[in-house]
């Protein structure tokens, strides 16, 4: 699910609200932040 949400997130499709949003249902907030702070 990492990936996915990672992938989506940098396509613009999803928010960094809702990166953070699907804590701690499928990512830990360590995740999240990796998500959000990675940089393409």
């Amino acid at each position: 699910m990492f990936d996915f949400i990672r992938i989506q997130y940098h396509l613009d499709k999803l928010t960094a609200e809702q990166v953070q949003g699907f804590v701690p249902r499928w990512l830990t907030a360590e995740q999240a932040e990796a998500i959000i702070n990675w940089e393409v």
